[in-house]
């Protein structure tokens, strides 16, 4: 018996998000060990993955910064033209 087109679309789909979730537990696994042992002192001299992490650990921050305050910023202008009414 001949499988749709779709059926086999959605396999595919099925297996790339296992594949993705089987990447992220490794990454986990891997970012979990080396903080275990940074967090017991055992700091070597700094490691070439250890500078790509701080980069991107510094850009995931800025970037969450930025869109916390563009939200913040945002929901202010919606909600202080009601406190200043309030406060008259």
């Amino acid at each position: 018996m001949s499988r749709r087109r779709t059926d086999r679309v959605e396999d595919l789909v099925a297996w790339l998000l296992t594949c993705l979730g089987l990447l992220a537990v490794l990454g986990s696994v891997l970012v979990g060990h080396a903080a275990h042992g940074a967090a017991l002192g055992r700091d070597g001299a700094p490691t070439p993955v250890r500078a790509v992490l701080a980069l991107l650990w510094s850009a995931v921050c800025r970037v969450t910064a930025a869109c916390n305050d563009a939200g913040w910023t945002r929901e202010w202008a919606r909600v202080e033209p009601r406190w200043r009414h309030m406060a008259r």
